[in-house]
């Protein structure tokens, strides 16, 4: 499905027919639409497993309460779209975008809808770096709240390696690990490991996300990291 914005913006994102409407730093452009390939690899499969647990567990779990919650926080909680326009979720697409995350972590799930509406801040105080071949390291500010916060986690996705020339990246990401929140001793320092490997003076992206407690999920920090 393609978004479209008419009017004075004529902005698109997305295929109609035969054409793929995208942007990149030169701005917008069209090309003709390609089928992709569907090589089923691992990771896609358990992506979409993830998805469909967490569909089923909407449907079969959730008490009808639970869903109504996560409905309100959905309406008062706008997420920005491919287009950087303001849209709101279902219930069920905004418990999805709390818990997959979280899924894929292998951290406790989150079925009560949150209380408190908004996005959390995103991880602003994180300092962040790739050593090769695969070690990714950086330090945490304290003051942040998820960091104090019991059932809260930072979440850290890498990007395949690049040419120190190539300045602008839009995925895939790789999950590579998450740092758990302590109200008794918050983390400072982050040491994992990407499933990317990586040469010295590559360039690679980055990004982080917070995950509070109660399944609120922050917008994305990146960052573009050169290979020590």
């Amino acid at each position: 499905m393609a978004l479209i914005r008419f009017a004075e913006g004529q902005q698109r994102s997305g295929s109609i027919g035969g054409s793929t409407y995208s942007r990149n730093r030169g701005g917008q452009y069209i090309r003709t639409r390609s089928i992709p390939t569907n090589p089923q690899t691992p990771r896609q499969l358990a992506v979409r497993n993830g998805l469909a647990q967490l569909s089923d567990r909407w449907q079969n779990i959730l008490t009808q309460f639970q869903r109504d919650n996560w409905t309100v926080y959905a309406s008062n909680t706008p997420v920005v779209n491919a287009l950087g326009d303001q849209i709101t979720l279902s219930g069920l697409n905004m418990y999805v975008r709390g818990n997959a995350p979280r899924l894929q972590a292998g951290v406790a799930l989150v079925d009560d809808g949150p209380t408190l509406f908004g996005l959390p801040d995103p991880p602003t105080g994180l300092a962040l770096g790739l050593t090769a071949p695969a070690a990714l390291a950086g330090v945490i500010d304290p003051a942040e709240a998820w960091s104090a916060e019991d059932g809260a986690f930072l979440l850290l996705y890498t990007g395949r390696p690049q040419n120190p020339t190539i300045n602008y990246f839009t995925g895939p990401y790789r999950f590579a690990d998450s740092v758990a929140g302590d109200s008794t001793t918050p983390p400072t320092i982050i040491a994992v490991s990407t499933q990317y490997s990586y040469q010295a003076d590559q360039v690679a992206w980055a990004y982080a996300q917070v995950s509070r407690a109660d399944a609120r999920l922050s917008p994305r920090q990146t960052f573009r990291l050169t290979v020590a």
